[in-house]
């Protein structure tokens, strides 16, 4: 699943939470024992989820552009039978992208089933990620006021880029169940889910905003000081939740990845 969202402004490429390409593979349940969920229940396939997400978060991103899950529409059929199977874990349809940043919550594509650990855990990063965001708007609260107090001119020379984030939810492929088997519905639900978003720069072009464009470096805060503030989010760390793993990240503190266990 990929959003990619711009609208095009007088002045300047603006970035809000509305799709305008959504690609999604289908969800292959087949690589274990999904197969029986066809033809058992008379379940479609997407009913289990989706498999990944990708998401361009600009720095317009507004909250209430997605949706909330609902208890009859979002993977009906499974969450119903996790909550009657008498497992010890409290379970929800959680969004891979979230409701605040664009992400539907009945589009089975867009969720998958967490226990209730593993969602608060992943909405530490969500928080972060909307952190980052607000730091992504400040920028263009800067370029406004030196269009402003000097030129067009000057402002495009001192931000050639506006910021946002890349964001990428991928579900594992491996099952919660130890052992899975068709009877069990734990076997229709992954075992973790794994993060990773930086900060992303976006060409300042009101039709092809993403040329030029790639992930926010080291030299690119050492060219612009004003870039600093990027990295004055703190990031989640293990403590919030032990649910949570930080993996090995090549751009610290502008880069960020984890793993987010059903099972803490």
């Amino acid at each position: 699943m990929v959003w990619f969202v711009t609208t095009r402004g007088a002045k300047r490429a603006t970035v809000r939470s509305v799709p305008i390409k959504l690609v999604s593979a289908p969800v292959l349940g087949a690589q274990t024992t999904m197969a029986a969920l066809t033809g058992q229940s008379g379940w479609q396939i997407s009913d289990i989820g989706g498999t990944s997400m990708m998401a361009y978060l600009g720095p317009d991103v507004a909250a209430g552009l997605g949706t909330p899950t609902n208890v009859q529409k979002s993977l009906g059929p499974l969450m119903q039978s996790l909550h009657g199977s008498r497992s010890p874990k409290k379970w929800i349809a959680g969004h891979l992208l979230n409701a605040d940043l664009g992400g539907s919550g009945t589009d089975s594509r867009n969720l998958t089933p967490l226990t209730t650990s593993a969602n608060r855990a992943h909405s530490t990063f969500e928080q972060h990620i909307k952190n980052m965001l607000n730091e992504c708007r400040q920028i263009e609260v800067d370029f406004s006021s030196t269009q402003q107090t000097r030129s067009v001119a000057a402002a495009a020379a001192q931000y050639p880029f506006y910021y946002g984030v890349r964001y990428t939810v991928t579900v594992s492929s491996d099952r919660y169940a130890d052992r899975p088997d068709p009877a069990d519905f734990h076997s229709y639900v992954a075992s973790h889910i794994e993060i990773d978003y930086c900060f992303y720069k976006f060409k300042r072009d009101p039709y092809f905003p993403m040329m030029s464009s790639g992930p926010v470096r080291g030299a690119d805060i050492t060219a612009n000081p004003k870039l600093v503030r990027l990295r004055s989010t703190a990031a989640p760390s293990p403590a919030h939740s032990p649910n949570i793993t930080i993996l090995p990240s090549n751009n610290p503190g502008l880069h960020f990845r984890a793993r987010i266990d059903n099972e803490a």
